[in-house]
């Protein structure tokens, strides 16, 4: 166990939100499938009112636990993510990571189109050493338009009909994966802006992790030639294809995050 005393002098709390914001703790991730209650029944979408059959969401609720390992930092970090819908019909992301240096959460509010997680809500905080940030992005649907509160300063940029956010990513690739999809495309809206986002497969693998040996899909997110960042996900193929373990790379370091548990 590490002591505090023994790094007092180390900006760890720095160095694990550097590298959860790395990970967009999204990837935007997905793991320790122990279904919630709400998993237990079909959620139940209205078509018409001519009597057609409710459809199913893509993707069940979840409780689910990961390990989170950086460069640089000589203890692991354990991180949750939680998938639920509300009465409404509406879907509810959070990931959270924390310990004794501080706090990080992501939040996202969405409804399922297919495959792709219509985001109303995006929102992130990060708490450490007296000091707190946040960000929250508002998707209109009916204007087009996502509206970025940061820092007490406000902006808006455009939106297309399909646009996510970079935490629900990951359940839209796993939906895409499930159905056989090839081309593996998305717009995700942040605190930034709009962003068209694309993954190539990169074949399969078996993976050994805490949770026991895995076969998964391997997926690259494409990126410039000259970037020095470099992401990879890992998705369980006889798992309904869920995220069980995402790398990044950048600046010479590598930040990891591979699931704990896995259960249906």
């Amino acid at each position: 166990m590490v002591r505090r005393s023994e790094y007092k002098d180390i900006n760890w709390n720095g160095k694990i939100s550097a590298a959860l914001h790395a990970l967009s703790l999204s990837l935007t991730l997905t793991f320790a499938m122990s279904p919630l209650a709400a998993a237990e029944a079909t959620v139940a979408v209205e078509k018409t009112s001519l009597g057609q059959n409710k459809t199913a969401p893509p993707i069940k609720a979840f409780s689910q636990s990961f390990k989170l390992t950086s460069s640089g930092v000589p203890f692991s970090i354990k991180a949750e993510r939680r998938l639920r819908v509300d009465a409404d019909g509406n879907w509810h992301m959070k990931v959270s990571a924390d310990n004794w240096l501080g706090e990080i959460t992501e939040d996202t509010i969405f409804s399922w189109d297919e495959c792709i997680p219509q985001s109303s809500y995006y929102g992130y905080k990060r708490v450490g050493l007296g000091k707190e940030r946040r960000a929250e992005v508002h998707l209109n649907r009916g204007t087009g338009e996502a509206r970025v509160v940061k820092a007490k300063k406000e902006n808006v940029y455009p939106i297309t009909t399909a646009t996510t956010d970079k935490l629900s990513q990951t359940l839209a690739l796993q939906c895409m994966l499930s159905r056989g999809d090839m081309a593996l495309e998305l717009d995700i809206a942040d605190e930034r802006g709009l962003d068209r986002i694309q993954y190539r497969r990169e074949g399969e693998e078996w993976l050994k992790t805490p949770a026991g040996k895995i076969r998964a899909v391997k997926l690259e997110r494409v990126r410039d030639t000259d970037s020095d960042r470099r992401t990879l996900l890992w998705f369980a193929r006889d798992h309904d294809y869920s995220l069980v373990q995402m790398i990044q790379e950048e600046d010479g370091k590598q930040h990891t995050l591979v699931i704990r548990s896995l259960s249906h």
